[in-house]
Order: structure tokens, then C-alpha cells, then sequence
């Protein structure tokens, strides 16, 4: 069994000083995420796909059957690839087992993210079965809190059910979005990692994006077929003040319980963190440059934020998409510009060293 943490500590400042000249990206060392459906069973407040499942209502005739994804994959080559199922809720997808199960017998790696709400005692043993390498879910605050944010009364006891069980047997990691409603109970919420024997608690700043900043971006990238998935706001600013944020981060390092803080420049650099403008001072790339975002219909698309799709696999194979002169000038483009103003709170940017 591959070691998760050591298969994404990549030399990704000398992968993408690659990039920067050729474009272009080896298929063998990049990982894949793949959506099996954008539906979801709960209504958080801070989701990012809002508009994308309020405006363009995706449902199961966007995504693709079973039949069809077998298509599509058995001309993949999959072995030794980690393959992370995300959403949506990966769990709304009826045939998610079966396809769990193809991957695992084609010799994949699976990660899943889940918010854990649709997993009974008989699907977590289902679950645990699939050996999986990494299981990710959410807890946005104590009981209250996390169920107010996740709009389901039940969530919290559901998903910390289901978070205990799979500790037992697997690598746990559970993610926090920092919050205005959340901030004073961070410190509570880390003493659950030992409690629950969690193997990572990460905190992460809210993605999201202004009009303001949405324009900036498109002048940037001059592409008109570019679309975005974020949560979006009135004001560029986060709903809590730096100062107390600050304090609730010093407070988190005085418990002596290891977590992990996104974006990861946090702790190189917090004001500018906090700002959103590290881009003006520093050099920043990319780490989901390196992943393959399958999305349910089988297109091929740039990241979860900048909607930019480059290929069909359902019509192209892998390779014809992946390096194609349009992903690669596209790439070129980006890191032309130290990436894009909506970037700049992003968990997957990354300062140089």
C-alpha cells in the first residue's frame, strides 16, 4: 500500500519551471480527482457549486452510467494512479461502489471526500472493504455550528459517527473552513483529532470571489469561454478581522495537537494571506496543474474554481487532451500571469522556495 503523503510531495517548482517553457505535463506522474456527480444531499452555506446547481440544475443525465464510465476508463491506463472521488456528494451516485470497486481491481489507489450523511453501518463496512488509502471529510464547527453551516440538523452526529469509525481502520483527515460562526471553537475542535484518532485536521480559508475580482481575471486570461464555480460575495474581504483570526490561530499552536493550516503560505506569510494579494509579492504556481479533473460527463476540465474545459473522453483519448496545444498554451498563460486574482486564497497555490 502507497503512502499518500509521500506520493504528493512532488518537486512541483521543478515541474512547473517546466511548464513554464514547454506546457506540456507527463501523464505518469499525475493523479486524478473524478466527480461521479455534482448532486448533493446537503445545503452549506459557503459551497462553492451553488451556481453551478442552482443556475444549471445537473442531474444524472449530465453524468455518465456505468456502462459508459467503463467505457471510458478501460482505455485508461489506471494502475498505480490514486484516483480521489469528490463531488457533489460522491455517495448520491448510485453506482459509486461499483465504481470503487472497478478502480480497485484495475489496480487504482482510492481517496474519497464525503460529507458522510448517506453512510449507514452497512455502507461503511461496504467502505472500509475498498481499501482505501485516504479518507477525507468535514467538521465546520461543534454540533450547533457545523449544522447550521452544513444546513442538516443531523450532519454533525452523522458525519463524526462515520469520521470515528473509519479512524479505526484508515488514514482520516478532516477539514475546517474557517468562519466568522466558527472561529471561537477551533480550539475545540482539534482536541477531536485525538479524541477521534484522526490522522490530520487541516484548517483552510474560505475560497470565494467578488464581481470585481471575477473581471479581473477574465481581462487577465482573455478567454471568453472561460466560466467560474465559486462562492461569490459583496466584499473581497473575509467576515472576521485578521487580528482575531490571528488569535484563534495562536490558540490552535498553544493546544500542542498537530494541524495542518491552507493555504500552506499561511504560516510563510499571514497579513498577505489574509489580504488576498500575495501574488504581489510573491512568485506562486499551481499544485492542481498535475491533476486530471475528470468531471461527471467525462470532459476534462482545468481545476474545481476556473471552469475551462479541454476534451471529451467519452470522443478523445487521454493523451490527445492532455498535452494538446490548447491545455499547453493554457498552462503557459497562467503561470505568465503568477496565476489569477480569484487564486489568491486557494488551497492548491503555492509560494516558491
Amino acid at each position: 500500500m502507497i503512502n499518500s503523503d509521500d506520493r504528493f510531495k512532488k518537486d512541483f517548482v521543478g515541474l512547473t519551471e517546466k511548464v513554464r517553457k514547454t506546457g506540456r505535463i507527463s501523464l505518469k506522474g499525475a493523479d486524478w480527482d473524478y466527480l461521479p456527480t455534482l448532486r448533493c444531499n446537503l445545503n452549506c452555506s459557503l459551497c462553492y457549486q451553488k451556481h453551478t446547481k442552482e443556475e444549471k440544475k445537473p442531474s444524472i443525465t449530465d453524468e455518465m452510467s456505468f456502462e459508459e464510465f467503463k467505457l471510458v476508463f478501460d482505455k485508461l491506463d489506471i494502475e498505480g494512479k490514486i484516483v480521489k472521488f469528490i463531488g457533489g456528494e460522491p455517495f448520491v451516485k448510485k453506482e459509486l461502489f461499483d465504481m470503487m470497486e472497478y478502480f480497485k481491481q484495475r489496480g487504482a489507489y482510492n481517496i474519497i471526500g464525503t460529507n458522510g450523511l448517506a453512510l449507514n453501518d452497512e455502507k461503511i463496512g461496504k467502505l472500509e472493504a475498498m481499501n482505501f488509502i485516504e479518507i477525507t471529510s468535514s467538521i465546520d464547527g461543534c454540533l450547533e455550528t457545523h449544522n447550521k453551516i452544513r444546513g442538516n440538523p443531523y450532519i454533525f452526529q452523522r458525519a463524526s459517527y462515520f469520521i470515528q469509525e473509519m479512524a479505526k481502520t484508515h488514514k482520516t483527515l478532516v477539514e475546517t473552513v474557517i468562519q466568522k460562526d466558527n472561529l471561537n471553537e477551533l480550539g475545540k475542535l482539534i482536541h477531536l483529532k485525538e479524541i477521534w484518532n484522526v490522522y490530520k485536521w487541516r484548517f483552510q480559508l474560505p475560497m470565494f470571489a467578488t464581481q470585481s475580482k471575477l473581471n479581473e481575471t477574465r481581462d487577465l486570461l482573455k478567454d471568453p469561454e472561460i466560466e467560474f464555480e465559486l462562492a461569490f460575495m459583496n466584499n473581497w474581504n473575509y467576515s472576521f478581522s485578521f487580528e482575531k483570526l490571528m488569535q484563534a490561530y495562536t490558540n490552535l499552536e498553544k493546544q500542542g495537537i498537530e494541524f495542518a493550516m491552507h493555504p500552506l503560505f499561511f504560516q510563510q506569510d499571514p497579513r498577505h494571506c489574509y489580504e488576498k494579494n500575495i501574488r504581489d509579492y510573491h512568485q506562486v504556481y499551481c499544485t492542481y496543474l498535475f491533476r486530471i479533473r475528470i468531471e461527471p460527463d467525462g470532459m476534462i476540465r482545468l481545476c474545481p474554481f476556473i471552469v475551462k474545459f479541454f476534451g471529451d473522453l467519452k470522443k478523445q483519448s487521454l493523451e490527445e487532451i492532455w498535452n494538446s496545444e490548447k491545455y499547453r498554451q493554457f498552462r503557459q498563460k497562467l503561470l505568465a500571469g503568477n496565476l489569477t486574482p480569484i487564486c489568491e486564497n486557494c488551497a492548491h497555490m503555492r509560494i516558491y522556495k
